[in-house]
């Protein structure tokens, strides 16, 4: 796969992993965490806005691989 279909595929990627995430993400806000005290959302929301960028990195990491010789 060359580099430029690698983007392609890794940008749809990222929509449908980043969508997906959003959902799980607001269903455990709505199914647990509805009337919970401010410091536990507030370390919910740190952790679930920050933790993305782990499966993002990965594709990343695949998108930006050199083509092969």
């Amino acid at each position: 796969m060359t580099q430029s279909n690698r983007k392609l595929a890794g940008t749809v990627l990222t929509l449908v992993v980043l969508i997906a995430y959003v959902w799980v993400a607001t269903a455990i806000y709505t199914a647990f965490l509805t009337g919970a005290p401010s410091l536990l959302l507030l370390a919910y929301f740190a952790v679930a806005g920050l933790l993305w960028a782990v499966p993002i990195s990965f594709i990343i990491r695949w998108m930006a691989r050199p083509d092969r010789p």
